[in-house]
Formats: C-alpha cells, sequence, structure tokens
C-alpha cells in the first residue's frame, strides 16, 4: 500500500467521523472543522490518489534527470522533542509530444536517495496525455 493510498484511507476515516460528529452534536466549530477536512479531501488528497492510480494504469516509463534532492527536518513533538529527517527527489523530463519540460516530485523519503540513485535518473511512469499523473519509482530505494 503506498503512502498515499495509506493517506486517503486515514482522511476518510477521520471525515466519517468528522460527519457522525456533526449530524450528532449540533455545533458550528464541529461543522467548520467538517467543512475544512471535507475541502482537504476532496481538494487536495483525492486528486493526488487519482492521479497516482491514473499513472499506474495508463502511464509510460521514462527517464528523468535529477535535478535536486529537497531534504527538511520535520519536528513530531509540540514539546521541542526529536525530528525526523524527510527527503524528495525532484526530477525533470522533456516531453516530446510538447517539448516542455515537466518536473517530477516523489514522495517523501525517510533516506537520502542520494547514494541510491545511479547515474543521476529515476524512472517515471507518467501519462503522456497528462503529466500531472506521475509515479516516481522509488523501488531503488533500501526498505
Amino acid at each position: 500500500m503506498t503512502f498515499i493510498a495509506i493517506a486517503i484511507a486515514i482522511a476518510a476515516i477521520v471525515l466519517g467521523v468528522l460527519i457522525a460528529l456533526s449530524l450528532t452534536l449540533h455545533h458550528p466549530v464541529v461543522w467548520l472543522a467538517t467543512i475544512v477536512w471535507a475541502g482537504l479531501f476532496f481538494i487536495i488528497l483525492l486528486p493526488k490518489y487519482q492521479n497516482t492510480q491514473a499513472a499506474l494504469e495508463k502511464g509510460q516509463e521514462v527517464v528523468a534527470q535529477v535535478k535536486e534532492i529537497r531534504y527538511w527536518a520535520r519536528q513530531i513533538k509540540s514539546d521541542g522533542g526529536e525530528y525526523v529527517d524527510k527527503y524528495e527527489i525532484i526530477a525533470t523530463w522533456t516531453n516530446p509530444r510538447t517539448g516542455q519540460s515537466v518536473e517530477f516530485v516523489s514522495d517523501p523519503l525517510l533516506k537520502d536517495p542520494k547514494p541510491f540513485i545511479q547515474n543521476n535518473q529515476v524512472k517515471v511512469k507518467v501519462n503522456l496525455d497528462n503529466p500531472k499523473q506521475y509515479v516516481v519509482d522509488l523501488s531503488f530505494m533500501p526498505k
């Protein structure tokens, strides 16, 4: 199960709970939270999931050049606790149909991918008709 599929499942459960709460607790704060969460779900998460699924079904594998490895440390405890390192691979590819450069961003990674990338390239499964539908192949990363 991919990162986005897990996020969709969790977000759908939370949305279901919020809808149930807003139907039983007639309080504006609960309604507002439900509306905000539904907006995030239907505007951000669901389209990302649908794009991923479309790329896996209709996409062609292409080779993209790694432009950079983006790094950031995310604090996981609000009291100044520990940090988790996150990495993203940013790669570019030129669409042969349009001649335009397309940028791909991988899902967040917990390990630095730099030592595992060969020839400064990554494989991407992309729908050539809609390059927003893509999945960066991370199978080269150790588990």
